[in-house]
């Protein structure tokens, strides 16, 4: 990761289960807005291990969109869209909402049986992640920043079942996303999709 300033302050610290929503409160509304404030401070990342239990998965809309190069090979483009919902009891970061948005240029692999198929993809695009949350915990260059954009890798593999119908399939598929300018987060989906080909 390259550095924003010229050094790094890292602090390590306990503090009594009683007493977390006390410190959570003063550390991010009191504390590191004056330590940023001064010259030469440029960034806080605050990540605490103690009570963060999840981001649980609101929302999430996809589409792909592709183009058949041999009865074999596929190019398509991808794109998803999730909402999430961070839980850390406590904090000022509790219940706020994340959104994440990828877009990705893929290439898919496909073996055919009769009418059914199994396949393998993969691709490489960018990820943004956007929220409120990211104003309580990150300033960039001293500016509040609401949004982290990065690189985002990744593939997976399904089975589709084609009907009589030339036009309709229908399957399953499991992808794994590695983001990695998001603070190394890694997303997997399971879909269950129906399409339509042309």
């Amino acid at each position: 990761m390259a550095l924003i300033g010229q050094g790094v302050v890292a602090i390590w610290n306990d503090v009594a289960p009683e007493g977390l929503a006390e410190f959570y409160e003063w550390h991010h509304r009191e504390h590191m807005p004056e330590r940023v404030g001064i010259p030469g401070f440029v960034f806080d990342n605050t990540t605490t291990t103690n009570g963060m239990t999840s981001t649980e998965k609101k929302l999430a809309i996809g589409a792909r969109g592709g183009y058949d190069l041999t009865r074999f090979l596929a190019v398509q483009l991808h794109a998803l869209g999730s909402t999430h919902q961070t839980s850390l009891p406590g904090t000022p970061q509790d219940n706020q909402l994340l959104q994440l948005y990828q877009g990705m240029a893929e290439a898919k692999l496909t073996v055919r049986f009769g009418q059914t198929s199994i396949f393998g993809e993969g691709g490489i695009g960018a990820a943004r992640l956007s929220s409120n949350l990211l104003a309580t915990v990150a300033y960039n260059g001293g500016y509040l920043t609401r949004w982290r954009t990065g690189l985002t890798a990744g593939g997976g593999a399904g089975f589709d079942y084609h009907s009589l119908s030339r036009h309709f399939s229908v399957g399953l598929r499991a992808s794994y996303f590695w983001l990695r300018d998001i603070s190394g987060s890694r997303d997997l989906i399971a879909t269950l999709y129906m399409r339509y080909t042309f």
